[in-house]
């Protein structure tokens, strides 16, 4: 059963109110070394293989009637990625500036965990895993976030990062 957000979930497990739960990473490393009692017990992306973590989306209709946006969002990303691959220590400044209370400790180890999972990828392919969303709905089904299957085979649309890539967003000088 979830019970509120990460953060929530994570003070449940250091409390021994849960004997376990899903947790985002950086909730993890925040809490890792606080009890000798609290175990990493597995990664989602060993149980549910390919599991997409984030992804834009919208109605196709929108995004068909706005393809500069979309191809807007799709550059940035792939921009985005290629500067924090390249400069760790950047992306914890910038993050321990950017979110209140964040420790600069955590995000470190977070920034090595996601590096080691291939996150921050360049290549429209590697960005978004169509593969992957089959067994996120399987899991989003005993979760109980869906009540019934979905057919995933044409819900991603690689067109806009593939457009992006060719026009050279996602390299650095």
């Amino acid at each position: 059963m979830t019970i509120g957000g990460s953060p929530e979930r994570s003070a449940a497990l250091l409390t021994g109110q849960v004997d376990a739960t899903v947790i985002f990473f950086a909730d993890w490393a925040a809490i890792a070394d606080r009890s000798k009692d609290v175990k990493l017990l597995a990664r989602m992306g060993d149980l549910v293989p390919a599991i997409p973590d984030l992804y834009y989306y919208g109605k196709s209709s929108y995004w068909k009637e706005n393809p500069k946006v979309a191809e807007a969002v799709a550059c940035a990303n792939l921009q985005a990625n290629a500067i924090i691959a390249k400069d760790k220590d950047a992306f914890v400044d910038f993050a321990a500036k950017s979110i209140k209370g964040s420790d600069k400790k955590v995000l470190a180890s977070t920034y090595d965990e996601l590096t080691k999972l291939g996150n921050w990828p360049t290549d429209p392919e590697k960005i978004m895993n169509e593969g992957g969303l089959d067994g996120l709905v399987e899991l989003m089904i005993e979760s109980e976030t869906l009540d019934k299957k979905v057919d995933t085979k044409g819900l991603v649309d690689l067109s806009y990062l593939k457009k992006a890539a060719d026009k050279g967003c996602g390299e650095t000088a």
